[in-house]
């Protein structure tokens, strides 16, 4: 005698699953013509690593590796680091960049606070280029973590995206905090004088309640100004 079926149970949509789905459709495929020239040198055990670049005008002449993300946060912390390269997993660069391209649509990030992201002429190495809004060390604490996720990006759905953006232990470990981000809090309460450790370091562990002590919202935009006489300030993080 045959078993009754099983009743299909359907996915539960929240709202950031929602933006997840719309933003999944809006995102177009990686550019394959804009491409990055790189050297042609040696990159055993690299994936994962950064790369600083060594430039003779505009064409790069060497690269420097750093495999550990909060070194190299400390590195990239001076004002002139803009670019570098991010060496991954093989066949993984279009992954990468439609994943946080889709990040950026499901905050609604405005166009020119966007992260550049190219390929190179090497097919295990993408080049990273911060906008200001990226620069800003708890946002580019995140982004070499998304970058890393973004190699499990292999379908795009919004069950994958999920999958991969919490397929990292310094994204997994951290999870009400890269929701809340996720949410719209992309601002910091943080102050310039105080010390950071990283994402990780700062929401390892956390919970919702305090992870939005540390992140906030962003301000509302010029069309949404605050009533008149509202004691809004600008908030820590937030580019003019």
């Amino acid at each position: 005698m045959l078993g009754k079926k099983k009743k299909k149970v359907e996915r539960v949509t929240s709202p950031v699953d929602a933006k997840i789905q719309r933003s999944i459709k809006v995102v177009r495929p990686a550019d394959l013509e804009d491409v990055v020239a790189v050297p042609n040198t040696p990159y055993t055990n690299m994936v994962g690593s950064f790369g600083t670049m060594t430039k003779k005008g505009d064409k790069v002449t060497g690269i420097n590796w750093e495999g550990c993300r909060d070194r190299f946060q400390t590195a990239s912390e001076s004002p002139a680091y803009l670019e570098f390269l991010f060496c991954h997993d093989p066949k993984t660069g279009d992954n990468i960049i439609d994943f946080v391209h889709t990040v950026e649509e499901i905050i609604r990030l405005k166009s020119e606070d966007r992260v550049t992201l190219k390929k190179t002429t090497n097919p295990n190495i993408i080049y990273v280029r911060l906008s200001p809004w990226w620069k800003y060390r708890l946002r580019r604490s995140l982004l070499t973590a998304l970058l890393r996720c973004g190699q499990d990006y292999t379908e795009r759905t919004a069950e994958c995206f999920e999958k991969a953006l919490f397929s990292k232990y310094y994204t997994s470990q951290t999870k009400p905090a890269v929701v809340e981000f996720l949410k719209g809090r992309t601002a910091s309460k943080l102050k310039r004088s105080s010390s950071f450790g990283g994402w990780y370091q700062l929401f390892v562990n956390k919970k919702t309640d305090d992870a939005k002590k540390v992140l906030t919202r962003l301000l509302p935009k010029p069309e949404d100004k605050p009533p008149e006489g509202s004691d809004a300030k600008p908030i820590e993080g937030e580019t003019p």
